[in-house]
């Protein structure tokens, strides 16, 4: 008597044929006749115990050998899926992209705690309430969370083999930078350069104008600005603006690549959260207490040095 098709027999041809095996090879791997293989896909069913391996050869769960879920999909590509489905509006802007990211970050931040198995929503505190924070150290890195409404960012660093010292263990590398922002009016000059849009370009008298500072200084600023950035110098750009009549010698004009600069709001956000520490943890996971830079990594305590003169080779 002939068998009707059923959901297991088609997912079962289907998956065969997208994994371009025969009955043949399915039957060898199953330990099976071919016969055995061509009745199931035509409508009769294999033994309890065979479904496992079914499933295992396939790579999906035995609920989708019988059509009743969807095919199993690594969490990633999951995380992805859910993501595009996300609108966004006639700019192209993530709305609510940004909200849903750090719904999948404050998971993460509760996995890392052994004891809490199972999700639940963040606190999202209004910023006269405290900063509020979430972290977790440990000798392979360490997250922090800024939970606040008026600033959230989340920061992850998984420790590099040889330490996060053989990096940045170079006080003469990061010094420039940072005696650079110790100038309060190099630091104006940096947020009015962060607060030109893409496309704006401004000359250094327009900056001078604006923050009543010296051309002089505005000049030297964005000088520093327009050198930083390693190999890749594009983050603030110098060009030349040629005057309609050609006479004039061309002047000096300088933008901010916007999609570069986020790396500075991120220095920002990093030095407001240093200087006002947060009041509150919502969860605050240590498991080591190893210092986060190796001593004996720092060269500048094996050789000493003048400082004064480091100081002057360095500007």
């Amino acid at each position: 008597m002939p068998t009707t098709p059923t959901s297991f027999s088609a997912q079962l041809q289907k998956l065969r044929k997208e994994r371009g095996a025969t009955q043949e090879q399915l039957a060898n791997h199953l330990g099976v006749s071919p016969q055995a293989v061509s009745k199931w896909e035509n409508g009769s069913y294999p033994d309890g115990d065979l479904l496992p391996k079914i499933a295992d050869y396939f790579e999906v769960s035995i609920d989708y050998l019988y059509g009743r879920t969807e095919r199993d999909v690594p969490v990633v590509q999951q995380i992805i899926n859910e993501l595009q489905t996300l609108p966004r509006k006639g700019d192209n802007t993530h709305e609510e992209y940004f909200d849903k990211v750090l719904e999948y970050i404050w998971a993460m931040q509760i996995a890392g705690w052994r004891d809490n198995r199972y999700y639940y929503p963040r606190n999202i505190p209004g910023g006269d309430k405290g900063h509020t924070a979430s972290s977790l150290t440990d000798k392979m890195g360490f997250t922090f969370l800024r939970m606040n409404e008026d600033l959230q960012y989340y920061f992850i660093a998984k420790t590099p083999p040889q330490g996060f010292a053989k990096r940045l263990g170079k006080p003469e590398a990061l010094a420039p930078l940072f005696e650079f922002l110790g100038d309060i009016i190099n630091l104006k000059v940096l947020m009015y350069m962060l607060s030109l849009n893409g496309g704006e370009v401004v000359k250094a008298s327009t900056v001078a104008k604006q923050l009543n500072i010296p051309v002089e200084r505005a000049e030297k600023a964005l000088g520093f600005l327009n050198g930083i950035g390693g190999e890749c110098r594009n983050a603030f750009n110098e060009m030349l603006i040629i005057s309609d009549n050609g006479n004039e010698r061309p002047e000096k004009a300088y933008d901010a690549a916007v999609n570069i600069n986020c790396i500075m709001v991120m220095l920002l956000a990093a030095a407001d959260t240093v200087l006002n520490q947060p009041v509150n943890y919502n969860i605050q996971i240590g498991t080591t207490s190893t210092a986060w830079l190796d001593r004996s990594r720092l060269e500048f305590l094996k050789t000493g040095g003048d400082h004064e003169k480091e100081k002057q080779e360095n500007r």
